[in-house]
């Protein structure tokens, strides 16, 4: 498999960052895991990819909107066969050593069968560093 990724500063405060992933037999090195190999024990594809923009509000205060997208080329009908997310999130610097998160997620299963699933989460988040 490859991978290829980049970043880049557009503008004061703002970085764009993207990836793109393509492979056999790699599933479960991924986000969300799967199959290396399918019945007859030859490996699987995928593809998978993501764009991210950010920008720095201030020196405390971050936002960020993602999108991913991944493609399995074969499964069982319960194995998913695309899913995409979307996350918008931001993040604030509360202490010297203490960031706080808040982000909203939406994310798409489309499995083999044919069914499609949706979810809408909203997530926060503690760091502390020490």
């Amino acid at each position: 498999g490859f991978n290829l990724s980049a970043t880049a500063k557009l503008w004061e405060g703002g970085t764009i960052d993207a990836s793109y992933t393509n492979g056999d037999g790699i599933a479960s090195y991924m986000v969300f895991g799967g199959n290396n190999l399918n019945a007859d024990g030859d490996a699987i594809g995928l593809q998978s990819a993501y764009i991210s923009l950010s920008q720095a509000v201030n020196d405390k205060l971050t936002l960020r909107a993602i999108y991913g997208w991944r493609e399995n080329d074969e499964g069982a009908d319960e194995d998913f066969e695309t899913l995409t997310s979307v996350h918008l999130n931001a993040q604030y610097q509360l202490l010297e050593n203490t960031v706080v998160g808040l982000e909203y997620f939406h994310g798409t299963v489309d499995r083999f069968s044919g069914a499609t699933f949706e979810v809408d989460r909203l997530q926060a988040s503690v760091q502390i560093d020490f």
